[in-house]
């Protein structure tokens, strides 16, 4: 009788072992940052600062350059970018509305995006069409965002955009400090803290 408590303990102590080797952290694949192998959760000031001032409705004109059956093509719209941002995150979701120069709807899509902590703007579209805004090719501000959009997914495509901000409420001065952020704005972002350019 003993030995078969023995064996008793031994084999719920290998059984307890299993279930603890056997768990795996879960993680949701469509989290936008879990994309383009960025895992980091670290989300500095100049990060949150850069996300709220995306945040919002931006409108203006979008040449999409792109090639399809080895033929280049360019074409011009006006775009409506409308960004909602996470709490306290450099990170959400949005939707893009696309109409012809004639002010004919041509296209909707909705949108996640988020910042990685080399200040570049990810957009992955529900078409699976994804596209990044590289920190040095952009310059962003409270009331302007310009720079060009590179496809990294789903079609070869290069976007040259210059929006105004549209939206009726006011932005925060909490963040950011007036300041610019971009390449073009003469900055670079390091591990999320974005300073001026050395010459």
């Amino acid at each position: 009788m003993k030995q078969l408590k023995s064996y008793r303990v031994w084999i719920v102590l290998g059984l307890l072992a299993l279930t603890i080797v056997g768990c795996d952290n879960y993680t949701n694949e469509w989290y936008p940052r879990n994309h383009h192998g960025y895992y980091d959760d670290y989300v500095s000031d100049d990060m949150l600062a850069m996300a709220e001032y995306i945040e919002g409705q931006w409108s203006s004109t979008l040449i999409a350059k792109y090639t399809e059956g080895g033929i280049a093509y360019a074409d011009s719209f006006y775009v409506d970018y409308t960004f909602q941002r996470s709490k306290n995150q450099a990170s959400g979701i949005g939707t893009e509305y696309t109409f012809t120069l004639a002010e004919e709807p041509y296209k909707t899509r909705k949108f996640t995006w988020y910042i990685n902590q080399d200040g570049h703007v990810y957009i992955d579209f529900a078409d699976h069409v994804s596209m990044v805004i590289y920190y040095d090719d952009f310059r962003l501000d409270r009331s302007r965002f310009w720079g060009t959009m590179t496809a990294i997914k789903g079609v070869q495509e290069y976007d040259e955009f210059d929006l105004t901000y549209q939206s009726a409420h006011a932005k925060s001065n909490r963040l950011g400090n007036g300041r610019s952020y971009g390449g073009k704005a003469n900055t670079v972002m390091v591990k999320g803290v974005a300073m001026s350019k050395t010459k």
